[in-house]
């Protein structure tokens, strides 16, 4: 079962959790520290920012470098699927057959965030996002409709995680690169570089800095900007590319340091 699926868990630390499934491969950077019993470990160059695009470092590894299956997942070093519905991430379902079974890609359950571009000026830059939807509208126009509606909306699919088929994945990798790299040229970030995220929040400290001392007030965290950006991005292309009534969805397992191997979020 899931011989031609593959579910990477994206990792910059010691995972939270490891499967024993074999279905689950772990991609982290080359130095990171992370070790595994039961699982395969990518370690990849770092050819993107880390900070600058966490998990999205690896996915662009694995698009660029991986010889990829017929069906291609992301789960996070701490971020789970709840397949089977009790917070346990193990056993796996048949993956293949869910799409045999006329699904077209498997989700995280959505969230309402009441509108995505204002909760993007309350909690980012939102200059970030307006350099990405004029990119969308002249380089991938056929999704302006799709970003307008999504930018006025609170619908939004949280942490980039997904399964979905390899020709799928590949179609998201072009949009989303092809978005990022280029706002990363248009900031006048190196996108290589943690330290030109770094940079740039420094450089425009009020327009990502608003407010409290939480950890949105925080340079490191603001840092983060092509993920942030890309959670958007990842809700206008599934929206824009596959029918909302043959996704599939589960609830997003959350686990965080300090719990017990029993206290899932």
């Amino acid at each position: 079962m899931n011989e031609n699926v593959d579910i990477f868990i994206c990792a910059h630390k010691p995972l939270l959790y490891e499967p024993k499934d074999t279905t689950f491969k772990v991609i982290c950077g080359k130095d990171d520290d992370v070790t595994t019993e039961k699982i395969d470990i990518i370690r990849e160059d770092g050819y993107l920012s880390n900070l600058g695009f966490c998990e999205l470092s690896r996915f662009y590894h694995i698009w660029k470098n991986v010889e990829l299956k017929a069906y291609v997942g992301i789960n996070h070093y701490r971020r789970f699927f709840d397949f089977n519905g009790n917070s346990a991430i193990e056993p796996l379902p048949d993956i293949e057959k869910i799409f045999e079974n006329g699904t077209d890609v498997i989700l995280p359950d959505p969230w309402n965030i009441g509108n995505i571009a204002l909760n993007y000026k309350v909690c980012h830059n939102i200059n970030d996002l307006g350099i990405c939807a004029g990119i969308i509208k002249d380089k991938f126009p056929e999704y302006i409709e799709t970003t307008e509606k999504v930018l006025n909306n609170g619908f939004f699919l949280q942490g980039n995680m997904f399964v979905m088929r390899k020709e799928d994945f590949n179609e998201y990798c072009e949009f989303m690169f092809g978005v990022l790299l280029d706002y990363c040229k248009i900031a006048g970030i190196d996108y290589c570089s943690d330290a030109s995220f770094t940079a740039h929040v420094q450089n425009n400290l009020g327009q990502y800095i608003k407010y409290g001392n939480g950890i949105g007030s925080k340079a490191s965290y603001q840092s983060r900007i092509c993920s942030f950006l890309s959670e958007r991005l990842t809700t206008i292309f599934m929206l824009k590319k596959f029918d909302p009534s043959k996704w599939k969805t589960f609830k997003q397992i959350d686990r965080f340091e300090g719990d017990n191997g029993n206290e899932w979020k």
